[in-house]
């Protein structure tokens, strides 16, 4: 009876230890040279001590995509131990190139644009992003510096830094393309905010803004001064499919300030985009955002970017803008130096005219990207859109940095 005892208990043990599974003791990584180990375990660090069966090999691959960090992520489990056994989550990476000396150029609608970064996009081995150097073309002279630490989770928040000295050609036109403006300034700007990750695909922030702006070759007009508090709220969710980090994100932002006319300036943005895979190497991307500013000078009003827009002049400001674009893009192949794809858009956007009038238009456009799969920033871009209300093209073509 003793030994009938003793064989079902042994029995009992065994099925309730086959039944609890087998759980992950460790994640071990292979490959890392730049990258602190320490910041890559706190991405994965829910993963000790869970089931194996419930270990998510796509979505740990996903979470690594979405640094930016590796042109290769290879994910496995490994079973290890004999008496106790147990589950190691193997990831095996290959680095990027993230620390590059980068000069750039572009062409487009607007003339020529060069200059030179020195871009950090792993400081530290922990994903911080150093950038320092100059942007230069006929009517803009730039230098800036800018530092930026990402929120990991609630205990570990993130910190940016932007500043900027510029001398500038501001000439900006109205909706028609007519020019409304057109002076010589020194302008600068900085920007300071610290960021909550309060769950995995939500992050708020909260900072301090400051614009100035003298026109320069005249005393006729006092330099314009204006400080502003921050707040924004960012939504994300992102997920490889092997050929794209499909996306779905929403960020909303808020200023309210004090200019040196003695005015409350405040201002408010949006942005959203939905990506669809249609198939692994086609996308559709849904996108709007739109922006406003209250009681701000002309010198600080909005671009076209704010509304998303590719196919109104550059130099168009407003203090009102809003935009909705559809994009598919086909990636044609995909290769060790990186992925060609083709892209086809259509836009609406709509903006506050300096008339006192809300004017809308409308456009195709296309182009091509090259995505280098070694390293950490965009490569080539190259495209058109077409305004099809002021039968006007505009056009860039960008090789280093896409600004």
């Amino acid at each position: 009876m003793r030994h009938f005892i003793c064989l079902l208990m042994f029995f009992l043990f065994s099925f309730y230890a086959f039944a609890e599974g087998s759980k992950v003791s460790e994640v071990r990584f292979e490959g890392l040279k730049k990258t602190k180990e320490s910041y890559v375990q706190k991405l994965l660090e829910k993963y000790t001590g869970m089931e194996e069966e419930n270990v998510d090999i796509k979505e740990i691959e996903t979470l690594l995509q979405a640094q930016g960090l590796f042109s290769e992520i290879n994910v496995s489990l490994s079973s290890e131990g004999d008496e106790t056994p147990h589950t190691v989550i193997v990831v095996k990476v290959k680095e990027k190139i993230t620390f590059l000396p980068l000069p750039f150029a572009s062409y487009s609608s607007d003339g020529f644009m060069g200059g030179f970064m020195l871009m950090n996009m792993n400081a530290f081995g922990k994903k911080y992003t150093l950038v320092g150097g100059g942007v230069f073309s006929p009517s803009v002279q730039t230098g800036m510096l800018a530092f930026s630490k990402p929120a990991v989770d609630i205990r570990h928040p993130g910190l940016s830094f932007y500043t900027s000295l510029s001398r500038k050609n501001l000439k900006f036109l109205d909706f028609a393309g007519n020019t409304v403006m057109d002076n010589k300034y020194f302008t600068a700007a900085a920007d300071l905010s610290v960021s909550e990750k309060l769950l995995p695909f939500f992050t708020c922030s909260i900072g301090s803004h400051f614009d100035m702006a003298d026109v320069l070759e005249t005393d006729d007009y006092p330099a314009l001064y204006q400080w502003a508090g921050t707040m924004s709220f960012s939504l994300q969710n992102v997920d490889w499919n092997g050929w794209y980090l499909i996306s779905q994100s929403a960020n909303l932002r808020g200023e309210l300030g004090w200019s040196s006319d003695e005015k409350l300036i405040g201002g408010c943005s949006f942005k959203g985009e939905l990506q669809i895979p249609f198939v692994p190497r086609i996308r559709g991307i849904l996108s709007g955002s739109g922006a406003f500013t209250y009681n701000q000078n002309e010198v600080f009003w909005l671009s076209k970017s704010s509304g998303g827009s590719s196919i109104l002049d550059s130099k168009f400001r407003t203090d009102f803008i809003a935009g909705t674009s559809f994009t598919v893009e086909i990636a044609l192949l995909k290769r060790k130096f990186g992925t060609v794809s083709l892209y086809g858009s259509y836009e609406y956007v709509i903006a506050h005219d300096f008339d006192d009038t809300f004017k809308s238009a409308s456009g195709p456009g296309f182009g091509g990207k090259l995505y280098l799969q070694q390293v950490a920033f965009p490569a080539v871009v190259m495209g058109a859109a077409y305004n099809i209300n002021r039968n006007k093209w505009q056009y860039v073509i960008s090789v280093g940095v896409n600004f």
